[in-house]
């Protein structure tokens, strides 16, 4: 039987616009049969609060979490319609933004282990994260997901020895930020602070542990 031998780049590609296809069929099905909720509808409002030169600091009736996403919408909320297309569009586009980074930064790891496992779970992950990332924008996902890998590509740089005490504080930025918006980021950016803190230099272990709290805390 002859075997066959297919480039693991096709393979990816295969994979890649399989999880692409999987999340418009998700987000097709969600804006033509599910209405908008409370939280997105609230989301949408504050967005245009903050567009009209409102500063929102806390979600409403959450007042617990920052609202990243009504910032994020913010600029496009005059362009977007307002209904259930409006609500989940923007948050489904970053949440492939979030993806891709996500990917990238698989690829720019240094180790040794097979990265293949970490790939198909990012492009397919449970149901009900694939449903967060396309089907119905809750509020903090979204921030959760984008932020949380940006604090990772972040410490990848300061690990690298490249502007440590800069890298590490935007690291610690984004770690902080996403915290505000979402509680579930604790465990994310915990990882991440271990990850660009704990290095074999106590110069560079001192300057990230310095930049990244600080900077968290600001975030």
């Amino acid at each position: 039987m002859k075997r066959l031998n297919v480039p693991l780049r096709q393979i990816f590609i295969v994979l890649v616009a399989g999880a692409v296809l999987l999340r418009i069929l998700f987000f097709s099905i969600s804006v033509q049969q599910v209405q908008p909720s409370s939280d997105e509808s609230i989301a949408c409002l504050q967005a245009q609060q903050i567009a009209d030169g409102d500063i929102q600091l806390l979600f409403l009736a959450q007042p617990y979490l920052f609202p990243m996403e009504s910032y994020f919408l913010a600029p496009f909320i005059g362009l977007l319609p307002p209904n259930a297309l409006g609500a989940r569009l923007l948050p489904m586009l970053l949440n492939l933004l979030a993806v891709a980074l996500g990917l990238w930064a698989l690829k720019r790891d240094r180790g040794d282990a097979i990265k293949w496992p970490g790939a198909v779970l990012m492009l397919f992950p449970s149901s009900y994260y694939l449903m967060m990332q396309s089907a119905y924008a809750l509020p903090g996902y979204t921030a959760l997901s984008l932020l949380g890998v940006l604090s990772l590509l972040f410490a990848q740089r300061a690990t690298e020895g490249r502007n440590v005490l800069l890298m590490a504080s935007l690291s610690g930025f984004f770690a902080g930020l996403s915290i505000a918006s979402h509680m579930l980021a604790l465990p994310i950016a915990l990882s991440v602070f271990a990850y660009v803190v704990f290095r074999p230099s106590l110069k560079a272990s001192g300057q990230a542990l310095l930049g990244f709290l600080l900077a968290a805390i600001a975030g």
